[in-house]
């Protein structure tokens, strides 16, 4: 069976953001979604060995749901600054992994990760893991369609029997009716007012779907408040069936062959991964070697650079240019590649202020 892992970038690097404690490299510039978004992508390469792989985002244009009803998500907030800045690295680094990147004018990221489902139906040998944390895409599961669904420290794997044991009496299918009926606040979704989940649960359990729903409610021995609710709430609830259901034939621009996934770019990554300074990733993907080789050729013996002792107001004595500042158990060490000096008993932040107008680089330096 081949397997195909679809992406929903925003969905995974917003996870990632809220999920991780502030990151920085030396120039203060925000990394912690890149890595963690690298982290999680990196858990599922490996676990799933995909032979298909893409990566869906959203686009700033207005999609067709926009146009469809003025108030769509129009009570979010923009993206934060911290995340904004560090979106063109994420998508450098899911290109680096070697995984293209699908937008769609007048589409979202959902739209394209429907569509990517698609492809099960068009191959029987085929499977489609769909990475995501957001539930909406739950609508999507079929037999041989899972969705990774990404939570807080954990992703489950969302089959259909899955499905079947968190939403009892509702199929992935009829999901999107569930929906219609209990709106989405994020998405600014009307639903119908004044019906919650609770109680979009149990019509949904009783009358299987929307249509069943407003086929039969009037007949029923619901409470005159529930049946109030839906006669004035049914033109909102088919609205927000229609808004909130994923298209599953957007013009994504792929065929599934054209997402066939061929491994890392090496040369692309490294650069990427360097400026960042996420050494753990270089470590993970095996990047680092040709620092390791430089080490591993650096002279020895009569060739090495020989480390002098000296007290603190001689710590910069006979040394130009730019200084490597670092230290061990027995103290400070300053280079400027050809002689270094250790200070015995001298810390970092009290070297700092005998260094003056060097220019020094400092390695693993965020402590400091």
């Amino acid at each position: 069976m081949k397997t195909l892992l679809a992406i929903d970038g925003n969905s995974i690097l917003n996870r990632a953001f809220y999920g991780i404690r502030p990151l920085t490299n030396s120039q203060g510039l925000y990394t912690q979604a890149v890595y963690g978004m690298l982290n999680i992508l990196l858990h599922h390469i490996e676990a799933l060995r995909p032979d298909y792989t893409l990566c869906a985002f959203d686009r700033r244009e207005p999609t067709f749901r926009h146009l469809r009803y003025e108030g769509y998500k129009a009570t979010r907030h923009g993206m934060p600054e911290e995340l904004a800045v560090q979106l063109p690295y994420a998508k450098q680094a899911v290109e680096g992994l070697g995984i293209p990147i699908c937008t769609v004018v007048g589409y979202e990221a959902d739209d394209i990760l429907g569509t990517a489902a698609a492809f099960a139906e068009q191959d029987e040998e085929l499977s489609v893991y769909l990475l995501t944390g957001d539930r909406d895409s739950f609508q999507l599961i079929r037999d041989r369609v899972h969705v990774l669904y990404v939570s807080t420290g954990n992703t489950t794997d969302m089959t259909r029997e899955a499905f079947g044991e968190k939403y009892p009496g509702i199929t992935p299918e009829t999901f999107v009716d569930l929906k219609a009926l209990m709106g989405d606040s994020s998405d600014n979704i009307p639903g119908v007012p004044g019906i919650g989940e609770k109680t979009a649960l149990k019509l949904m359990e009783r009358f299987s779907s929307l249509d069943g729903i407003f086929a039969g409610y009037e007949d029923s021995d619901l409470s005159p408040s529930v049946k109030k609710k839906l006669a004035e709430g049914r033109e909102s609830a088919y609205l927000s069936r229609e808004l909130s259901a994923i298209c599953t034939t957007a013009p994504i621009g792929l065929t599934i062959a054209d997402c066939r996934y061929t491994g890392v770019k090496k040369k692309e990554m490294k650069e990427l991964l360097t400026h960042l300074e996420l050494h753990r990733i270089l470590q993970r993907l095996e990047l680092d070697g040709e620092e390791e080789a430089s080490s591993a050729s650096a002279p020895k013996g009569e060739d090495a650079i020989e480390v002098v002792e000296c007290e603190a107001d001689a710590l910069t004595e006979g040394l130009s240019g730019m200084l490597g500042l670092s230290s061990d158990d027995a103290g400070v060490l300053l280079s400027d590649g050809k002689t270094v000096r250790r200070c015995p008993g001298l810390d970092l932040p009290s070297a700092i202020g005998l260094l003056g107008s060097a220019s020094v680089a400092v390695w693993d330096s965020k402590a400091l």
